[in-house]
């Protein structure tokens, strides 16, 4: 048993090691890629992460265009899940769910990008998603044409999300509606009067005003 717990504790601090570094790594791409103009070519840019990080975001641009955020962004869930509850699933899933989201937001960003146009210079990166992104959008152009490619892309966002994390949309709707329910009669509870007790007498209607007296007549013979 103390064999056990000894290797479940050492478990734990090698998995946040392995968080901060991907923390770490995260920041590092998130700052390369922030930094890079895409216009400009690598060689005559420098930055506050050095050469390498410049290399970095021109080969994340010229691959997947502005969807190469999503790695820094992805990794430092990743990260983050070693921490706190996990954000990212583990096992093969998440990786297929990436590649999807990958796949769907360079063919987005493409096709939002409008008719593929040729770089602004000899080592611009190419517009919206990337060289993935250009492959992704002929092909799918070339067999379902412009609205259909938009369709299929749109759908494929959403079942990448779920691979990566595995959280049903359906159980997150039931959660968000059950507590606007009960925020809902929290408020109309604030405003409803104070219930009585099962013994209370219900309150008693308002007594009618007294009737004006009426005048007595004089007795017969007697003048006023």
């Amino acid at each position: 048993m103390a064999t056990l717990a000894r290797k479940k504790g050492g478990d734990r601090w090698l998995g946040e090691v392995k968080g901060i570094l991907a923390l770490a790594a995260a920041g590092f791409g998130l700052v390369a890629l922030a930094m890079f103009d895409p216009a400009l070519p690598p060689a005559v840019q420098s930055g506050p992460v050095g050469p390498v990080g410049v290399w970095l975001g021109w080969v994340a641009f010229q691959s997947f265009g502005y969807a190469g955020f999503l790695f820094p962004l992805l990794l430092g869930a990743w990260g983050v899940s070693a921490f706190v509850r996990p954000l990212v699933a583990r096992g093969w899933l998440p990786l297929a769910g990436l590649g999807l989201l990958l796949v769907a937001a360079t063919g987005l960003l493409a096709l939002a990008s409008g008719p593929l146009a040729a770089p602004r210079g000899p080592a611009a990166a190419p517009v919206g998603g990337g060289l993935v992104g250009r492959l992704v959008t002929t092909v799918l152009r070339a067999g379902i044409g412009e609205v259909g490619s938009f369709i299929l892309l749109a759908a494929a966002v959403p079942i990448g999300v779920l691979l990566v994390t595995r959280v049903s949309y359906a159980a997150v709707a039931r959660v968000a509606g059950a507590r606007l329910a009960r925020l809902g009669r929290a408020r109309g509870g604030a405003r409803a009067p104070p219930p009585r007790g099962p013994g209370a007498r219900p309150p008693l209607p308002p007594s009618p005003a007294p009737a004006a007296p009426r005048p007595v007549p004089p007795p017969p013979g007697v003048r006023p």
